[in-house]
C-alpha cells in the first residue's frame, strides 16, 4: 500500500522466470490454495425497483460469515490507517507553517538599526539554524572567536553577524551556548596592536629602501653607531618576527628574556644588535662582526627595536675580552716557538729520514708507536689548530707480566718494513729530546748486535715475554685471516707488463703503432715471478690501492673456498676454473676446497691470475690429432672390436 490508495500488485512484480536471470522464490502453499500478489475479487449486486420506483441493491450473502468478518476488519484497519496518515500530514503542514512563521519573524527581527544594541553570533551557526534539516540545532559556540584577553578577536569579526539584542536573547534561551559577545566585545588592545603592526609594515617598506641606499657606501663620519652585520642583514625578518610575537601575545620582555636564556639555539632567539655583544654583555673585540652606520639610520632602526643595545663609535671594547685575547696570542706564539724548536731539533724524525738501520755492529734504538709520531707531526705543522700530543707511553705494548709483547726481530730496521709495521725507531739522542718535551712512560729500548760471521742477536728492555708475544701474534694472525665482505684484486697476467688489453675498461689494440706480441708458454710461466719482484722493489707511501690496467675487484669473505673464488673469476674473465692458475706473494694457490683464510689470503691482497691457452705449434697439433684417430693397421682382420670381417 502506498499513500492513500491501495495498490495491488503491478504487472512488473509478476514473476517471469523466462526473462529474469534470478527467479523469485514462490512460497509453498497447501493443496487447493493459491497465492498471488495480483488476486482480486469481483462482487456483483442486483438492483431491484422498490415501491417508489428507486433502484435498490439486492444483497446475496454468498460469502461465509467468517470471511465477511475478516474483510470488515481489514477494511476498518485500512480506513483507520488512512485517517491517521491524513491527520499526520495535516499536523506536519501546520507545524511547518508555524515554524516558517516563527523563522520569518526571527529573520525579520535579526537586522540591527543604527544605535541599537546587538550581539555577535557566528555565521556558520546561523546558516545551520536557517537550514530546513530536521537535525537538532547545536548550541551557540563563541569560544573559537576569542583572543588571549577573552574578548572578540578583531581578525575574526568577518566570521560573525550582528544580531538584534532581543532576538539574540530568544536564541540563547532556546539553544543555549556562549559566551555572549555584546556590542563592546571587540578587544581594544588587539585592535591597537593590529593597527600598530599594519603601520609598522608600511613604515618598514619605506625605511628598507632608504637604509639599503645608505648602506651602499661606507660611513666616514664621527658620530656613528655600531650595528652587528648579522642584525643589519636580517633586521626586516626580526621586525616581522617581533610583530608576530606581539600579535600572538608574546610581548612580555621578561618572558622573552627567560626563553632566550633557556634556549640552546641562539639564531632563533637573537635580538637586534646582540651579535656585537661579548660573553660579558659588552662591545665585542671582533671588529669584523659589526659595522658603523650614521645617526639617521640608527634612529630609524631604533624605532623598531627600542630595547636594542646601543654602542657609539668611540665606545671602548670589553677590557676583559681584550686582555684574554692578548694572553691567547701570547700562548699561540709560545706554541709556535716550541713547535719550531722541536722541528729543528728533530728534523730527521719529522722528515722521516736517517732512521736506525741494520748495519754491522751494535745498533741501539727506541721504539715509538707510529700513531703517536703522526699526531706529533700534525702538531708541528699547525701548533695552533692541533692539540699538543698526549703522554708518550708504550704501556699497551706491555703484557700483564710487565714484559714486552713485541718481538724485536719484527721491528723496522729495514726501509721495506716501515710501512708494514705500526712502529718507528728513533735514536737515543732523539728519545732524550722527546723525553724533555713530553711526559714519557714505559720506554722500549732495543739493541741489535751483528758481528761478522755471527748471527744477529736482539736485546730489548723490557725483555720479551715469549708466551704473551706468541699469543698476541696468533691473535693478530687470526684477525688478519678472518674477514667479511672485503676487497681483493685479481690481476691477469698476459705479458711482461702484466696487463690485460682485452679488458673492457682498458681496451687497447695497438701500442706505439705496433700490435702486441703473444707470450709463449715459458714467458707466461715467469711473468708472475717478475711481477712480484717488481712489486717488492718499490714501496708506495700511500696506503690506498692504485688499480692498474686489466685488474678486477672482487668482494669476498675468508670463509669462502678457493673454488668460490675461481667461479667469480670465471664470470669476470670467461676462463674455466680448471684453466686458472692463481698465486699470491709468489706462492701458488692449490686446494679448491680450502678456505681463503687457511690459504693466508688477506684483505686487499693482489692475486695474480694466469689462464691456460691452447698452443699454436702446428707440429704438436698434428701429433695430437694423429694420436686421437682410430688405428687402421688391423683393418680387415678380426682384431678390431665391433668391425665385421669381409
Amino acid at each position: 500500500m502506498k499513500g492513500k490508495k491501495l495498490n495491488l500488485g503491478n504487472e512488473e512484480e509478476i514473476t517471469d522466470t523466462s526473462n529474469s536471470k534470478t527467479s523469485t522464490k514462490v512460497p509453498k502453499v497447501s493443496k487447493g490454495h493459491h497465492t498471488s500478489k495480483n488476486a482480486y475479487m469481483l462482487v456483483y449486486q442486483q438492483k431491484t425497483a422498490n415501491q417508489d420506483g428507486e433502484a435498490s441493491l439486492t444483497t446475496h450473502d454468498i460469502l461465509p460469515e467468517y470471511v465477511r468478518q475478516h474483510i470488515d476488519m481489514d477494511n476498518e484497519t485500512l480506513e483507520q490507517w488512512i485517517s491517521e496518515m491524513k491527520n499526520m500530514k495535516e499536523q506536519n503542514i501546520r507545524t511547518g507553517q508555524e515554524k516558517r512563521g516563527e523563522m520569518r519573524q526571527f529573520y525579520e527581527e535579526l537586522p540591527v538599526q543604527d544605535g541599537e544594541d546587538f550581539d555577535w553570533i557566528p555565521t556558520d551557526w546561523l546558516n545551520t539554524w536557517l537550514s530546513v534539516s530536521k537535525e537538532i540545532k547545536p548550541p551557540i559556540d563563541n569560544k573559537t572567536f576569542l583572543c588571549q584577553h577573552k574578548k572578540l578577536h578583531p581578525d575574526k569579526v568577518c566570521k560573525l553577524k550582528c544580531v538584534h539584542r532581543q532576538t539574540a536573547d530568544k536564541l540563547y534561551d532556546m539553544y543555549k551556548g556562549g559566551p555572549r559577545l555584546h556590542r563592546d566585545a571587540v578587544c581594544l588592545m588587539c585592535v591597537k596592536k593590529r593597527c600598530t603592526i599594519l603601520r609598522t609594515r608600511v613604515n618598514m617598506d619605506q625605511d628598507s629602501k632608504l637604509i639599503s641606499d645608505c648602506l651602499k657606501n661606507q660611513y666616514n663620519g664621527d658620530n656613528g653607531y655600531w650595528v652587528g652585520k648579522k642584525s643589519l642583514r636580517s633586521w626586516k625578518s626580526l621586525v616581522i618576527k617581533q610583530c608576530e610575537d606581539t600579535e600572538n601575545g608574546e610581548d612580555n620582555v621578561e618572558e622573552k628574556t627567560e626563553t632566550k636564556k633557556e634556549s640552546d639555539n641562539e639564531d632563533e632567539n637573537l635580538s637586534f644588535n646582540d651579535d656585537i655583544l661579548c660573553s660579558h654583555d659588552k662591545l665585542s673585540t671582533d671588529a669584523g662582526c659589526r659595522r658603523l652606520i650614521s645617526t639617521d639610520i640608527w634612529q630609524r632602526l631604533r624605532s623598531y627595536f627600542p630595547l636594542a643595545v646601543e654602542f657609539k663609535q668611540w665606545d671602548p671594547v670589553c677590557e676583559l675580552c681584550n686582555r684574554l685575547e692578548e694572553e691567547e696570542e701570547q700562548v699561540k706564539e709560545i706554541q709556535k716557538m716550541v713547535a719550531n724548536e722541536q722541528k729543528t731539533q728533530l728534523s730527521d724524525l719529522y722528515q722521516e729520514r736517517n732512521r736506525p738501520k741494520a748495519v754491522n755492529g751494535v745498533v741501539t734504538a727506541y721504539v715509538v708507536q707510529k700513531d703517536w709520531i703522526t699526531e706529533w707531526r700534525n702538531y708541528i705543522k699547525n701548533p695552533v689548530a692541533k692539540e699538543h700530543p698526549a703522554i708518550l707511553s708504550n704501556e699497551n705494548l706491555l703484557c700483564a707480566h710487565g714484559n714486552c709483547t713485541i718481538d724485536p726481530k719484527t721491528l723496522p730496521f729495514s726501509d721495506s718494513l716501515v710501512n708494514h709495521t705500526g712502529f718507528v725507531l728513533i735514536w737515543p739522542s732523539e728519545w732524550l729530546i722527546l723525553k724533555q718535551a713530553f711526559s714519557t712512560h714505559a720506554p722500549f729500548e732495543v739493541h741489535r748486535v751483528e758481528a761478522q760471521g755471527q748471527p744477529v742477536v736482539y736485546f730489548s728492555n723490557p725483555a720479551v715475554c715469549e708466551e704473551c708475544a706468541q699469543a698476541m701474534q696468533l691473535d693478530k694472525d687470526n684477525q688478519q685471516w678472518s674477514y667479511k665482505n672485503v676487497k681483493i684484486y685479481i690481476r691477469k697476467v698476459l705479458d711482461d707488463n702484466a696487463t690485460d688489453d682485452t679488458d673492457s675498461d682498458y681496451q687497447q689494440v695497438h701500442v706505439n703503432g705496433k700490435r702486441k706480441k703473444k707470450m709463449n708458454c715459458n714467458q707466461q710461466a715467469t711473468t708472475v715471478t717478475k711481477m712480484i719482484k717488481s712489486t717488492n722493489v718499490t714501496t708506495r707511501r700511500s696506503a690506498r690501492h692504485r688499480k692498474t690496467k686489466g685488474e678486477k675487484e672482487i668482494i669476498i669473505s675468508s670463509d669462502e673456498t678457493l673454488r668460490d673464488l675461481k667461479l667469480q673469476i670465471m664470470h669476470m674473465f670467461s676462463v674455466a676454473p680448471f684453466d686458472q692458475h692463481l698465486s699470491v706473494n709468489g706462492q701458488d694457490l692449490t686446494g679448491d676446497h680450502q678456505t681463503l683464510g687457511s690459504l693466508h689470503i688477506a684483505a686487499e691482497d693482489i692475486i695474480y691470475f694466469r689462464a691456460d691457452e691452447p698452443c699454436d705449434d702446428p707440429l704438436l697439433l698434428e701429433e695430437v690429432s694423429q694420436s686421437l684417430s682410430p688405428e687402421e693397421g688391423f683393418k680387415g682382420t678380426g682384431l678390431m672390436g665391433g668391425v665385421n670381417c669381409m
